[in-house]
């Protein structure tokens, strides 16, 4: 998938490529359409894909424009050392769907052969702590994540039909289109096979 790592080094490539190197610069908004495009490019080959579906060429051009605006207000002049000290300030300006890319991407993965349901550890710690989802596809296990998160996955388009799900509650493994939420959603939830994309897990590569 696209690590926060990954991301940083993209754009720091791009501001570089494109010649970026004082305010005057910085306030040039065709060397920072320059500079967006030469990211986009040095993103790896999956996750141009990927973000190319999902949150689209000029989505990722106007989130490298945001991130130039607090370049601008930091004073800094140099991306890689503005993200080294503010990345915070680099994930608060990032789209949604590209933060549940850059979310699947940090997600924990393990592979688990047979199907084999996750521990769901003893009921005093599930109940202090939010409920867990995991996701199983091809055999291998990738999770966990919050609802939030969950969610947020499902609507940027990266769960296919043919998924298997389970969390805390559940007794076994159900199919991602027999949940009671993603059944009662006005709007279905996005997915990876319908779009014709092909699916990414974090334990997948080209």
């Amino acid at each position: 998938m696209l690590s926060f790592d990954e991301l940083i080094a993209a754009i720091a490539k791009g501001f570089g490529r494109s010649a970026i190197g004082s305010i005057d610069d910085l306030a040039d908004d065709l060397k920072i359409q320059w500079a967006a495009e030469e990211a986009f490019e040095a993103l790896p080959q999956h996750a141009r894909l990927l973000v190319k579906y999902s949150l689209s060429r000029e989505g990722f051009e106007a989130y490298v424009f945001a991130l130039r605006d607090r370049l601008v207000a930091a004073h800094c002049t140099c991306f890689a050392e503005f993200a080294g000290r503010r990345p915070g300030d680099v994930w608060s300006e990032m789209p949604p769907k590209l933060e549940a890319l850059v979310m699947v991407g940090m997600g924990a993965s393990l592979e688990v052969p047979g199907a084999r349901k996750p521990d769901a550890g003893s009921h005093a710690s599930s109940l202090q702590t939010p409920p867990m989802w995991y996701l199983l596809r091809h055999n291998a296990q990738h999770g966990p994540w919050t609802d939030e998160e969950f969610l947020a996955l499902a609507e940027a388009g990266f769960l296919e039909t043919t998924d298997l799900v389970w969390r805390v509650g559940l007794p076994q493994w159900v199919p991602l289109t027999q949940l009671p939420v993603y059944a009662s959603r006005d709007v279905p939830w996005q997915v990876v096979g319908a779009r014709g994309i092909e699916p990414l897990t974090p334990t997948m590569s080209r």
